[in-house]
């Protein structure tokens, strides 16, 4: 959920001329004014109209470069970087950022050059966290909001969204209560701890500016106090998001909204005792908001909410967060036991992840999926062979007495494979070397659960290889337990205990 920071204020340098441009650019374009231009680009992102916008910021790029106007070439050339992280469009994304950089480093070091520079590094940091270098990006972020603080008269919506933007480093760090104070930070709300009273909570006041990046930095908060375990305040927290978020008619928002609120619902049926469970449902309006049929919330099980929110955030137009909350669905499905509801899903998942842009959440959402074919598929497989791989571990918990997997048709552990295989292709694209590498960690969990054991454990070792290069234990480990568990299966007691 990294906000993306578009730079359409140019600088003061800026004079408005009509200038002639080549015949190798859209004909569309060619008659078009600069100011004009700038007001497309803008209008075009904003619409999703991503290739159009990028051929607007390539056109403002050459424009500038023939005006001899650096500043606003470089402006522009970061705003193309970004539409192009859009598009998946990676090494051209890289190229652009680099050249945007190359062009500051030669111009006056004057505020606008800092403030373009500033957000130049913001759009670089977006860049560093899709490629799996999440404590570059943070540095990025962090160097930018220094800059930021010493300009004059910097805009707040500029500061809220860097630090919405360093909260999401920290968490792919694992830093959640550095993320959760940041966010706070972000609310300009007074908690020493991420424990938020009553009081706290109600003195956040919408304010209009930055109504849509407050909905952004409550839905991130929303989901650090569900990861640290403070349930209740994760859901008051996604319920004042999607008021806002409703209230402002944005969609899209609403749709991530409703996924993570479908997700503390379910953290809530796991973890909290029934007492709370009622207690913290009737405190909150996330009944009426996910627009469950039974209003009193002493006969909803939570898992009824979550299918509730699941569905709003599945409901609108495709987009990453669409097909996460089917997969959501599709796991809760199957753990309770909704056949006719998973057959329908895994008709629907595969195409739906073909059509989404290349990116790290793409990425990890196939790779979901195929984790969840391995699931049902080692399950029907009828054998007494236990789950080997930490892939399996995390199965969906079924019911024994009311599994029915013969009615779907599940595919082969070759297809499986090929769904993982495209993941990886996707990865060479991000040059994202830490997804690159886990991948092959799951493409041996379909030889392990084969009995394959010599291709599984040349997988999985090549994996640790990989990641040898990164410091994620949290990743590392896992392959750990799975190189042991075929150490053991292949009789290498002594290799398997190490």
């Amino acid at each position: 959920m990294v906000i993306l920071i578009l730079l359409f204020a140019l600088s003061a340098t800026f004079s408005i001329s009509i200038i002639s441009v080549s015949r190798s650019n859209p004909p569309i374009l060619s008659k078009v004014s600069t100011p004009q231009l700038i007001q497309q680009g803008e209008q075009n992102f904003r619409s999703g109209n991503f290739e159009q916008a990028a051929a607007v910021w390539q056109q403002l790029a050459e424009r500038f470069s023939e005006n001899g106007d650096a500043l606003n070439q470089a402006m522009a050339l970061s705003n193309l970087s970004l539409v192009k992280q859009k598009l998946g469009q990676w090494n051209d994304a890289n190229t652009a950022i680099a050249n945007s950089f190359s062009l500051l480093s030669s111009v006056p070091k004057t505020d606008e050059q800092r403030s373009i520079y500033a957000a130049t590094l913001e759009i670089d940091g977006q860049l560093r966290l899709a490629s799996g270098d999440a404590q570059q990006a943070l540095s990025l972020w962090q160097e930018s909001e220094a800059i930021y603080h010493k300009l004059p008269d910097i805009k707040r919506s500029k500061t809220i969204a860097n630090q919405i933007n360093q909260a999401q480093a920290m968490q792919s760090l694992g830093l959640y209560p550095k993320a959760c104070q940041t966010l706070l930070r972000s609310l300009a709300l007074d908690a020493q701890s991420c424990q938020l009273s009553p009081v706290v909570l109600n003195s956040l006041t919408a304010d209009p500016p930055v109504i849509p990046l407050q909905i952004l930095s409550l839905r991130s908060l929303g989901k650090v106090l569900r990861v640290i375990g403070n349930l209740e305040n994760s859901l008051q927290v996604l319920s004042e998001s999607l008021r806002l978020a409703n209230g402002s008619d944005n969609q899209t928002e609403s749709a991530a909204i409703y996924l993570e609120l479908g997700n503390t619902a379910r953290v809530l049926a796991i973890q909290a005792p029934q007492v709370q469970q009622e207690e913290w449902l009737k405190n909150s309006n996330t009944i009426d908001q996910c627009q469950v049929t039974e209003t009193d919330p002493t006969k909803i099980n939570p898992y009824r909410l979550a299918f509730s929110c699941y569905r709003q955030a599945a409901s609108g137009s495709l987009s990453e967060t669409t097909v996460q909350a089917q997969l959501n669905l599709l796991n809760l499905a199957i753990q309770t036991s909704q056949w006719s509801e998973v057959e329908s899903l895994l008709n629907q998942l595969p195409s739906a992840l073909d059509r989404l842009p290349v990116s790290v959440s793409a990425i990890d959402a196939r790779l979901k999926f195929s984790q969840v074919l391995m699931c049902l598929r080692s399950e029907n497989s009828q054998s007494n062979q236990p789950a080997n791989s930490p892939l399996l571990q995390s199965c969906p918990e079924i019911n024994p007495e009311n599994i029915n997997l013969s009615v779907l048709s599940l595919p082969s552990w070759e297809t499986i494979r090929q769904q993982i295989t495209i993941a990886q292709t996707q990865a060479g694209i991000l040059a994202n070397q830490q997804i690159a590498a886990n991948i092959n960690g799951y493409l041996a969990a379909t030889y392990q659960q084969q009995q394959i054991w010599e291709q599984a454990q040349q997988l999985t070792e090549k994996a640790l290889q990989n990641l040898s290069a990164f410091n994620n234990p949290e990743l590392v480990y896992l392959w750990q337990w799975q190189l042991g568990r075929l150490y053991q299966q292949q009789n290498q007691s002594e290799n398997a205990i190490a």
